[in-house]
This record gives C-alpha cells, sequence and structure tokens, in this order.
C-alpha cells in the first residue's frame, strides 16, 4: 500500500521506527516509513506518509502543516519526482541548535499523502543541498495510482522543478549510495542500486515536447481564433489550464467530460463539451477524442468488440486488428470509410476511475499522422489522473473558488471576497482574492464594460499590497514585492519605484 524506495548515503544512520499506533484523526499525524541521519550534525532525511485530505489543493495541505509544525515557509513550488506532480517546500523554523532549514516534497497519490523531507542547521545548508536535492528526486513508489488533487492553488507560469533530471547534469558528491525499500512496515533492508541499462529511443515513452507544435500554451487560450469560434458555435469550451510547464512543453488542463486532468503538448488544442473531451491539432489532421462508457459484462474485450461490429456495418472494407498498447486493450481500424475519405482509427480501452465505466479514446488520422497521432494519445493516457469535480470549467479548482467565481460573475462582490477569506487562513488568501479580481478585470474588458474593468483593476491592486505587506520575513516580503508588481503590470497599473 505504502511500498516506495529511495536513495541514502553510504554511512548514514537508518534509525529504528517506533511501533506505535498512529491516529490518523489527528489531522497532523504522520506514518514514518524512513528517519536517516548523518554522521555528522543534525542533518536528517525522513519519509512519511498519511492519508490525504478531504478537500483542497496539496498546497493548502502543506501550509496547513508546516504552521502546525512552527516552519515558516519561504517559498513553494510545482515540482516533478520520477514524472510524479508534487510540490516543493522550502521553509525555516528555530531550534535549540540554531535556525534550520527545510526542503520538503508534499506528494498526494490515490488518496495517500506522502512527505519526504530533508533537515539540517541553515549554517551548512549549502554545503548539503545537492545531497538533499538528490535524495528528493530519487523518491520512487511501487505502485503509482494516481494524484486525486492538484499540487498548486492556482496555475502559474513558472515551470515544475525537475528532481529527478539526469544524473549528468546534476552535482553528485555523494561516494557511495544505498537504495532502500520501503513499506508500511518500514522495511530497511539495504540493496545496492541496479546498473542502469541503456534505454532505446524507441523504447523511451514519448514526451510532450516529442509532439509539441509550439512553444507556448497560447493554442490553450480561451481567446483564441479556433477555440473561440467552436465556443461561439456551441461545439464546447477550453478546459482550466490547472498548470504550465514551459521546459517540457505542455500544459495540464482538468477536463469536466472524464473528470480527469492530462498533458496537452503545446500547440495541440482542446474542447470540452462535457460528454466528451477532444484533442486536436491546428490543421485538423488528428483528432484525440476521450470519453466514458459503461463497461459491458464482458468488460473491455466486449466493448471492443461492440465497437468493431458498429464500424464494420459503416465500413464493411475496413480492415480490424487488436492488441496491446501501453498495457491497455487496443483496436486498430485501416481504411475506414468516413465522410468520403479513408481514414485509420485506434482505440485504447482503460478502467476509469468511475465504478463500471470504461475510459475510451478515440485516436483518428489519415496513414501519414496515425503515429504522430499515436505519440500524442500516449502522452495523454501516460498523463491522466483523476477523477475531479465533473465540471469542465472549474475541473482541478476547489469549491470555494468555484463558488466565489459564481458569486463574482453575479456583482455580489461582497459574498465572493467573503468565501475565499472563509476558506484559506493563510496569507493566500490575499493573492486569491486579487486573482479573482484579475480575472473580473480581464473580462469586463473584453466585454467592452471599461468603467467596471477599472473598479477590478483598482480592487486587484489593492489586495496585491495586502498581499506583499503580509510577508513575515525580509526575504520573503522582497518576493511578494516582486510578485506585486509584476501583477501590477500585467494589469496595466502603475507600479511603486523603489
Amino acid at each position: 500500500m505504502l511500498a516506495c524506495s529511495c536513495l541514502v548515503p553510504d554511512g548514514w544512520a537508518n534509525v529504528p521506527i517506533p511501533e506505535e499506533t498512529y491516529d490518523f484523526e489527528n489531522p497532523t499525524v504522520f506514518l514514518p516509513l524512513l528517519v536517516c541521519m548523518a554522521p555528522y550534525g543534525a542533518v536528517v532525511f525522513t519519509i512519511a506518509a498519511r492519508p490525504a485530505f478531504d478537500d483542497g489543493a496539496v498546497q493548502d495541505w502543506a501550509e496547513y502543516l508546516a504552521a502546525q509544525n512552527n516552519l515558516v515557509v519561504e517559498r513553494i513550488r510545482e515540482a516533478r519526482v520520477n514524472r510524479m506532480p508534487c510540490i516543493l517546500v522550502d521553509a525555516t523554523m528555530p531550534s535549540e541548535v540554531g535556525p534550520m532549514r527545510s526542503r520538503s516534497v508534499f506528494l498526494e497519490d490515490g488518496r495517500r499523502l506522502f512527505n519526504v523531507g530533508a533537515l539540517a542547521p541553515e549554517a551548512i545548508w549549502a554545503s548539503v543541498e545537492a545531497d538533499f536535492d538528490r535524495l528528493l528526486g530519487s523518491f520512487q513508489l511501487d505502485d503509482v495510482q494516481g494524484i486525486t488533487a492538484v499540487p498548486l492553488r492556482l496555475m502559474t507560469s513558472e515551470s515544475a522543478v525537475d528532481l529527478s533530471a539526469p544524473a549528468a547534469t546534476r552535482q553528485a558528491p555523494m561516494d557511495k549510495e544505498a537504495e532502500i525499500p520501503l513499506t508500511a512496515e518500514a522495511a530497511s533492508a539495504e540493496a545496492p542500486p541496479a546498473e542502469d541499462e541503456p534505454v532505446s529511443p524507441n523504447d523511451r515513452p514519448t514526451q510532450a515536447a516529442d509532439v509539441a507544435l509550439a512553444d507556448d500554451a497560447s493554442s490553450l487560450d480561451p481567446d483564441n481564433e479556433i477555440n473561440a469560434r467552436l465556443r461561439d458555435n456551441g461545439i464546447g469550451l477550453v478546459p482550466r489550464v490547472i498548470s504550465v510547464v514551459d521546459r517540457e512543453k505542455f500544459a495540464s488542463v482538468g477536463a469536466g467530460a472524464i473528470e480527469s486532468v492530462f498533458r496537452v503538448p503545446f500547440g495541440w488544442h482542446v474542447i470540452d463539451d462535457g460528454k466528451r473531451t477532444l484533442v486536436f491539432d491546428p490543421g485538423g489532421s488528428v483528432q484525440i477524442s476521450l470519453d466514458l462508457r459503461i463497461t459491458p459484462p464482458g468488460g473491455d474485450q466486449q466493448l471492443v468488440s461492440m465497437i468493431a461490429e458498429s464500424l464494420a456495418a459503416e465500413s464493411p472494407d475496413a480492415q480490424f486488428l487488436t492488441f496491446e498498447f501501453m498495457g491497455s486493450l487496443c483496436l486498430a481500424v485501416r481504411d475506414l470509410l468516413i465522410d468520403g475519405a479513408l481514414l485509420d482509427q485506434d482505440y485504447i480501452l482503460r478502467p476509469s476511475h468511475r465504478e463500471r465505466l470504461t475510459l475510451v479514446c478515440r485516436v483518428t488520422a489519415d496513414r501519414d499522422n496515425i503515429e504522430r497521432a499515436m505519440n500524442t494519445a500516449e502522452v495523454i493516457m501516460n498523463s491522466l489522473q483523476g477523477p475531479l469535480s465533473p465540471d469542465p470549467e472549474f475541473a482541478g479548482q476547489p469549491d470555494w473558488w468555484r463558488d466565489a467565481v459564481l458569486l463574482e460573475r453575479a456583482d455580489r462582490l461582497e459574498e465572493a471576497e467573503q468565501t475565499i477569506e472563509k476558506a484559506l487562513d493563510h496569507i493566500g488568501v490575499y493573492s486569491s482574492l486579487a486573482h479573482m479580481y484579475e480575472e473580473r478585470c480581464a473580462r469586463l474588458a473584453r466585454q467592452g464594460r471599461e468603467e467596471d474593468a477599472a473598479a477590478a483593476r483598482e480592487r486587484a491592486i489593492h489586495w496585491l499590497y495586502v498581499y506583499a505587506s503580509s510577508a513575515t520575513s525580509g526575504g520573503e516580503g522582497a518576493a511578494l514585492s516582486r510578485e506585486r508588481d509584476q501583477r501590477i503590470a500585467a494589469l496595466g497599473g502603475e507600479v511603486p519605484k523603489r
């Protein structure tokens, strides 16, 4: 259930885990899986887990837990550990031996919350930081079940930190390491890491950058010409963008029709009408349709047969073949006659997070583009995580944010502000209030309501100043002031002179 592994430097002491009962009704209690200490100083590396919380983003949980443990959070970033989305938290805390600094990964998977942390005196942090990043990046789950909560409360344009980047591109001063397999019983037997075998380019999973068609996420802008035309014709809406990773050329979107989050390579379009999610290229030569279908008594095999029989009735000369693709049953159809053109289709079937429903991914392209289409589908299917809210616009967002936005759109601004203030009890409340007014300003400006847009701009600027002034340390204050100035400039407001 909690099996995982990581690297630990040679010579570090593996502290025995005491046998005791853990009360998870207490939201601050974690089950320790690993506690390791360096032979020098108060340098500690730990792994712990607990059931995930019922609502909110992982960022909300991390900020709450930090406050309960007297940690002063300095920075929170979205990160990746072995391709798993998570957040990276840098914080400080006082102690009897002087100021301490910590760096922690908070990772939610299958309603399980893992906390992988490193702690050291601030005075020696610079000398151990590279080692800690290597340890954090080595964390790996044996059983990846998929996220059920978004990492960050709000979308950010900052690239995710890749903690598991290739060793050749990262500092690795540790002479020896041992890989520690961990279970719920915190097994601690050491085993030497296996030799890395060279991976053939053909065996490497397709990455978003391999099939990206652009260098940014502008194809997911609701006001993009193609997206606006489809929206105005009632075809569907662009799903909410949850995060953007510029370096890897993808954005994560929350699709209401399939109640899931997945990665979209830059340059591809996505439309969701509540019944299906459609991914397509600007030229329309590739379409990838995702929807949930009732699983028949005979399972995926029967569903594949039903699909094939229906297609054969419409196109009797088509050729059919079943095979396995990414561990899923796949139906390949060649020379399918659609609107007078011969096209290829591939159907990828996968169990859904919804009981008695199967996720069906239908890939359609001509013979010249079917390989590119399937590579793009591989990126989508490998990154698919669910469930999420069935509301396509607010998929991946907490309920309080949806409620606040709907109140704002009804011009019930005081109630909208109160909804956010009741939901959050930390400094992020002011950033969220400002964000609500930033979105209101942009929406009203598009509608030509310049006076109302100007009022929303002033309200956003007000909350940005409150946000920056709420910093609890000089470093945090400088960072929040820079963020404030950037957001004010984006609004067209006057940036304070320094």
